[in-house]
């Protein structure tokens, strides 16, 4: 036996899990601002595969590295710019996005006009408006 911590891929799901938890399971396309797959310090950009298997989350996009979505990421790096732009909301429109997954140590807008349904030390929750 060996210290989970002390593996190649390990990943403390905890944080994530508390924010994930609050977004309902059926009907919902999460979007979020950070791709970055957590084992080993966060050294595989583009692989954000927790979302989708921690509870059947369906995610706008978690694997630029095995899926063809690259049409994806000009959009999904909207999330990583300082502001909030109608360009966001025009994306979550299109794509059908209904709830965002802010990861607060790595580049989102600020401030989010949408309405906040969680926060813990890394992530946040936010609803986009259906209209």
């Amino acid at each position: 036996m060996r210290d989970p911590q002390s593996g190649n891929d390990f990943v403390d799901n905890r944080s994530l899990a508390e924010a994930l938890a609050v977004i309902p399971t059926n009907g919902t396309v999460i979007v979020t601002n950070d791709l970055r797959y957590p084992a080993q310090n966060f050294t595989r950009d583009y692989r954000q595969m927790q979302i989708p298997s921690l509870f059947g989350h369906q995610a706008f996009a978690v694997n630029y590295a095995h899926e063809a979505v690259e049409e994806r990421r000009p959009l999904q790096e909207l999330l990583q710019q300082s502001s909030w732009s109608d360009a966001i909301q025009d994306a979550a429109r299109a794509n059908q996005w209904t709830h965002l997954l802010v990861r607060k140590d790595y580049a989102h807008p600020t401030p989010i006009p949408l309405e906040w349904l969680f926060e813990n030390q890394f992530y946040a929750v936010y609803r986009f408006d259906r209209r």
